[in-house]
């Protein structure tokens, strides 16, 4: 019987501890894309911003 609940509470520290590792990954993987896709919004705005300031440059030539 000792061995068997030694067993069940090995493998429940073994599962608490994945699903701990999955939620922190998907954590990380939500904040990541988050900031990915604001570095990239900002990018595209300068991109956009600079064409834009080119084209009323060249409009007032």
């Amino acid at each position: 019987m000792e061995k068997s609940d030694e067993r069940l509470n090995t493998f429940i520290i073994f599962a608490v501890f994945m699903v701990t590792l999955l939620f922190m990954a998907r954590v990380i993987s939500l904040v990541l894309g988050q900031h990915i896709n604001f570095r990239m919004r900002l990018a595209f705005d300068f991109k956009t911003k600079g064409q834009k300031d080119k084209r009323r440059i060249e409009d007032k030539k």
